[in-house]
């Protein structure tokens, strides 16, 4: 029998089957076509930079990422995890994590132990949670100075009292730091995986967390969510939010050690807006790109005579064009809200060409 030359088509056709599309290609993973014939596409580079051949990287499991490029066409990356919140700018990771608390804690507040890397902090009704960074100034002591740097908290033992890891191991046993030890919070930490007993298969699913038969007995209580970001630019800015809490904006800086993301509020606030007004509490936040609208999905709604309403799953906020401080209604701004009517609650918002398309549990709204 005779050789054959086998000619095939360029390009992918998935409009018939395998068997249908004779000639052709019908499946392709990471190839390209080039003068009619397939190509291999390169492979994956790491973004990060490396520093004495170690990659610089990021805390956390990453749940967004945001690409935008600036007015002086700096290209940067926005990235959040359930611990921090980071902008990526030539391969190197800068914390912009917002701050939740600046304060003096406890005097002589750290215990050490001879021999041992844990260190417990004693500072009075802290609300940490595990994971969050705390960063510690003005302890005094041979043994303390250490102290001024920062710190990820690796337990909650107590409502007072939270554990830290040093590089080295004490040498003695001892408490100290001084009375003037300051300390700034970063916002809590939450969840990088889904918690046993929450979603499906738990509780009026008929089984439990841990798989055996639901027997009845108390509801159970939603408090095992991931943390999940949403981020969005606002021109070269950018403005960023934590599923359930607050709205955080970013100005955009290129410089080595960029200012942290703050809270909308208080930028409302220093600049004579009623911050008070701004969500407080949003499940995704996102901007209108034209328009330029911040648009929440899900919020609490604005209420005169009371700034911390109720949340509303199925509520849409919006700022005033081109002014993401005002978000009190009146007759000289574009601000206001929506409670939409079909779902319970709110899923998720994409840009459109010509439009704002949001997804609630049961339904489509343009």
């Amino acid at each position: 029998m005779p050789l054959s030359k086998l000619q095939f088509k360029p390009g992918i056709n998935r409009e018939n089957t395998n068997y249908a599309g004779e000639g052709g290609w019908f499946d392709c993973d990471k190839i390209r076509f080039r003068s009619g014939f397939p190509e291999k596409i390169g492979g994956w580079q790491n973004i990060a930079a490396s520093v004495n051949s170690v990659f610089n990287t990021y805390k956390g499991v990453c749940r967004n990422l945001t690409n935008w490029i600036t007015q002086n066409s700096s290209n940067l990356l926005a990235l959040g995890t359930e611990q921090k919140l980071y902008v990526e700018n030539g391969g190197a990771f800068y914390d912009i994590t917002p701050v939740r608390a600046a304060v003096t804690i406890n005097n002589n507040p750290f215990a050490i132990t001879t021999s041992s890397k844990l260190v417990t902090v004693t500072d009075t009704a802290h609300a940490i949670t595990v994971g969050t960074y705390v960063t510690f100034s003005g302890a005094t002591g041979a043994n303390f100075t250490v102290f001024n740097a920062e710190y990820e908290i690796v337990a909650v033992p107590t409502a007072n009292s939270y554990q830290i890891i040093l590089a080295t191991a004490a040498s003695a046993t001892s408490s100290g730091g001084g009375a003037s030890v300051s300390a700034v919070y970063q916002i809590n930490a939450g969840n990088s995986v889904s918690v046993t007993g929450t979603g499906w298969s738990v509780g009026p699913w008929s089984r439990d967390g841990w798989g055996e038969e639901y027997t009845g007995g108390a509801s159970v209580t939603d408090t095992g969510k991931l943390r999940l970001w949403t981020i969005d630019s606002y021109g070269q800015d950018l403005v960023a939010a934590v599923r359930e809490g607050a709205i955080y904006y970013w100005a955009a800086d290129t410089t080595t050690s960029p200012p942290r993301a703050v809270t909308v509020e208080s930028l409302a606030t220093a600049a004579g807006y009623d911050g008070t007004f701004v969500p407080n509490q949003v499940y995704e936040i996102s901007t209108s790109g034209v328009q330029r609208f911040t648009i929440a999905l899900g919020s609490n709604p604005y209420n005169p005579l009371d700034s911390e309403t109720t949340f509303d799953p199925m509520l849409v906020r919006w700022s005033d064009q081109e002014n993401t401080y005002q978000w009190v209604p009146s007759a000289t701004n574009q601000s206001g809200e929506l409670r939409l009517s079909h779902g319970s609650q709110l899923v998720t918002g994409r840009h459109g060409r010509q439009e704002f398309v949001i997804w609630s549990d049961s339904a489509v709204f343009a």
